[in-house]
């Protein structure tokens, strides 16, 4: 982060956390992440970068929300993450910062790869879709496989703000 001051540092990690976790919470109960968390939370970051750093604290965040926009974007463009989750990495991403990123993605990564063994061994097996006569007229969306990707967003932002909290820097590629 842009500053200098680690009480700040703190303060917007913890709120961070807060955020993530909020959202993971929501999205697997109700499988959304409402846009009444992500959209002020991304204001709220970028606003918080802008006061501790001015217009290069701004250009931070905001270099940092659509960094994050765009690493998961192409798997909600094929359908397999929702809206809510590609929200919740710019949420990630304003509050972080663009250098942060690839670290949090990298544990996002190894967390949603865990969520989904685990999904795919205590889950029964689904019935093939070409014996049913009534399962092609289903819509896409419901034969489709969705995963419920901010309990691992918020596994890997934690972890990856722990990681550098422990005194290691994050992963970049700049």
């Amino acid at each position: 982060m842009p500053f200098s001051a680690p009480f700040a540092t703190y303060v917007l990690q913890a709120s961070l956390a807060a955020v993530v976790i909020f959202a993971a919470a929501f999205d697997m109960r109700t499988g959304k992440i409402p846009n009444a968390v992500t959209f002020p939370a991304v204001l709220a970051f970028a606003a918080a970068h802008a006061v501790l750093s001015g217009l290069p604290g701004l250009l931070f965040s905001l270099a940092g929300c659509g960094a994050g926009l765009t690493f998961l974007l192409v798997p909600h463009l094929f359908g397999y993450l929702g809206a809510g989750d590609v929200k919740l990495m710019a949420v990630v991403g304003a509050a972080l910062g663009l250098h942060a990123l690839l670290t949090v993605f990298l544990f996002t990564s190894i967390a949603g790869g865990a969520h989904i063994m685990l999904h795919l061994w205590l889950s029964p097996a689904p019935s093939d879709p070409a014996c049913g006569p009534n399962d092609a007229k289903k819509p896409a969306k419901l034969r489709a496989f969705r995963v419920r990707y901010g309990a691992a967003i918020a596994v890997g932002t934690v972890a990856a703000m722990l990681w550098n909290l422990s005194g290691k820097a994050y992963l970049s590629l700049f």
